[in-house]
């Protein structure tokens, strides 16, 4: 009998005037550089919010997808070869488009990189059950700071080091050859605008007993990215999703399932491209009434198909881990990083990021 109000205190003194408003799953995706090029449905809180707002995301994401060196390609086994020598060199992708003529329906690729994303998200509800949105991210590619940083957190864990020691700190390389076709980049590239998408979601009701809060969302992603930089598609891209959230006491879980539609990539148009499924879960558990630990996995399907020697063709799984403080009325942030651990050639790497969210 006394324990029932102490738990209804404790669950009142937890919980910000602006419940409505706040929380929500980490809000991360693929940012492999070929990845971006594509349409991904994000993981979304099936809770449509008490007011508009806009997310403003910085994110630093480090990727390493190198040459296959087991099968006998050439470039590989130079690179290996130089760098035991302690001389680590950049990739000759000449050489790569060279090999690539003589193996007709196999794509060679590499991303050896730091991406950067200013990303815009806005949220406008409309009464409780329907909320528009739109995403406008700023991309660059280029040299950064993340490799020394990446290395350094592998060598901690114990986690394998994936042919990081191959190349030189700090540079830039993205390629893409295939039958012919070739798409190279050395160096910055952006910043510039990636493709825009507009999304709805429809909540279908709130939760009821063991039941969670389920919603539907439909998207269109626009081709205003420049394919020359790697920064879009060129192509229309269509998705839908389904969203659940369910409350446990001060946490809260949160599923996505989504599907998306790619009309291809014009940068690279031999190169085939097949619709995706992507899958997330996340957890939040409020540990005061202003800050929360986040946590979520994805698991993204991958839009580039037949991609050998590498596994650009296979699903991708990013893990995520956050921080996040809400003031209660007017801000929220959150500080976290992204890891890649299942594979390495279809996923970024590392990533660090921070999100700013505003009620306008």
């Amino acid at each position: 009998m006394i324990l029932a109000p102490l738990v209804a205190v404790a669950v009142t003194v937890y919980t910000p005037g602006n419940v409505d408003d706040v929380s929500g799953p980490l809000r991360l995706r693929n940012e492999f550089p070929f990845q971006i090029l594509f349409l991904s449905t994000p993981p979304l809180d099936a809770r449509v919010p008490a007011r508009k707002r806009l997310d403003v995301t910085v994110v630093s994401a480090n990727t390493i997808a190198l040459p296959n060196t087991t099968s006998g390609s050439t470039e590989g086994v130079r690179i290996g070869a130089a760098a035991a020598a302690g001389s680590p060199q950049p990739l000759n992708f000449g050489a790569v488009v060279a090999e690539a003529a003589g193996r007709p329906g196999e794509t060679f690729y590499v991303a050896d990189t730091e991406t950067w994303k200013l990303g815009f998200v806005y949220t406008h509800p409309f009464g409780r059950r329907w909320l528009l949105e739109v995403e406008a991210p700023l991309y660059a590619h280029g040299g950064g700071f993340l490799d020394e940083v990446n290395e350094g957190w592998h060598t901690i864990f114990g986690l394998p080091d994936v042919g990081r020691s191959l190349f030189p700190y700090n540079l830039s390389q993205i390629g893409y050859a295939r039958d012919g076709s070739v798409r190279y980049a050395f160096g910055q590239e952006g910043p510039g605008l990636g493709d825009v998408t507009l999304r709805g979601l429809h909540n279908l009701g709130p939760e009821r007993g063991l039941l969670p809060e389920l919603a539907v969302s439909a998207a269109i992603k626009l081709p205003t990215g420049d394919t020359s930089s790697f920064l879009g598609s060129g192509t229309w891209d269509a998705g839908l999703g389904l969203h659940l959230t369910k409350q446990f006491g001060q946490s809260w879980l949160y599923g996505t399932m989504g599907y998306n539609w790619h009309g291809g990539w014009r940068g690279m148009p031999t190169v085939p491209v097949r619709n995706s499924l992507d899958g997330h879960l996340g957890y939040e558990f409020r540990v005061s009434k202003e800050w929360s630990v986040v946590g979520g996995v994805s698991v993204y399907g991958s839009p580039l198909r037949a991609a050998e020697p590498q596994s650009v063709n296979n699903p991708a799984t990013n893990y995520g881990l956050a921080a996040r403080y809400n003031d209660g009325t007017d801000f929220e942030l959150e500080w976290g990083f992204i890891e890649n651990i299942a594979r390495n050639n279809n996923t970024h790497d590392f990533g660090l990021y921070s999100r700013i969210r505003f009620w306008p």
